[in-house]
């Protein structure tokens, strides 16, 4: 009996260690975790060093796909824009030249129909100023020069192109635009006889055989033109020069020849005072 309740004493003494046990290990089940040995260690650090570089370069190869695929929208934008305002300006330089055939067509009836009663003035797409012999100081200098119709309206040139012989000299093109007002980069002018200008420019050319072209965009019908000389100095004025007038820019005709001698007076040399010098136009 006595070896009995010592061996039961001891079951039940094993089967409560047991049972801590148990549930110690069930307490701590959801805290343990694996522990790698140093060898896979070293092997997930390896992998993750071959891994990383291939990652951030798919990432990058990624990022600049995009870029270029943006800047090909961009440009393909660009390129639409540039198609468009391409397109306009054809059809407007197709208008205009409907326009001019239409001007060319009108001029040559009415030039060629007979007792037809004309304004004063001369048709012309471009005008040319030939300087035949320059004045005493060997140059022609002027701060306005103006093509007016019948109202007193201005003819708005589109360019204008100067030509010397070899040696000689003139000021430079923005100024010559200036003094012509091309694109009406000057504006307007109070008075074609005498008075106040608004705006003026400042250009010279030098020598004999000076020629100076005027094209506007359409065919013009002018009935004068003026234009002053450099503080009113006789010593800009040439001796021999005229305006001749052309459809095509190839054919000229003479429609004035101007006077040999300055009509400034002296006294009006070197003053603020602006004198224009205005001269009629004829048919050539």
């Amino acid at each position: 009996t006595k070896n009995h309740e010592t061996s039961f004493a001891d079951f039940n003494h094993g089967n409560m260690e047991f049972q801590r046990i148990k549930q110690e290990l069930k307490d701590k089940q959801g805290k343990i975790a694996y522990t790698a040995s140093r060898k896979e260690f070293e092997d997930i650090v390896a992998t993750a060093q071959k891994l990383h570089p291939a990652a951030v370069k798919v990432a990058k190869a990624e990022k600049d796909m995009m870029m270029h695929r943006d800047d090909e929208k961009r440009t393909q934008e660009k390129y639409n824009i540039a198609a468009k305002r391409a397109k306009v300006a054809d059809e407007l330089v197709a208008a205009d030249q409907i326009e001019e055939k239409k001007a060319c067509v009108s001029f040559s009836i009415v030039t060629q129909a007979k007792g037809v009663t004309q304004a004063k003035g001369t048709n012309g797409k471009f005008f040319k100023l030939t300087i035949n012999k320059q004045g005493s100081h060997n140059h022609w200098c002027a701060d306005v020069f103006r093509f007016e119709r019948a109202d007193g309206t201005y003819g708005v040139p589109e360019a204008v192109k100067a030509t010397w012989k070899i040696g000689e000299r003139a000021y430079g093109q923005r100024a010559l635009e200036g003094v012509f007002n091309v694109k009406n980069i000057e504006g307007h002018v109070v008075s074609s006889f005498g008075g106040k200008m608004v705006k003026k420019g400042h250009w010279c050319i030098w020598g004999d055989n000076a020629a100076i072209v005027v094209a506007f965009k359409s065919v013009e019908r002018f009935s004068s033109y003026f234009f002053n000389l450099h503080q009113n100095l006789c010593t800009y004025w040439p001796r021999e020069w005229s305006m001749q007038t052309s459809l095509d820019g190839n054919t000229w005709g003479n429609v004035h020849s101007g006077p040999k001698s300055c009509p400034n007076p002296r006294s009006a040399w070197g003053l603020n005072k602006v004198i224009f010098n205005a001269y009629n136009l004829t048919s050539p």
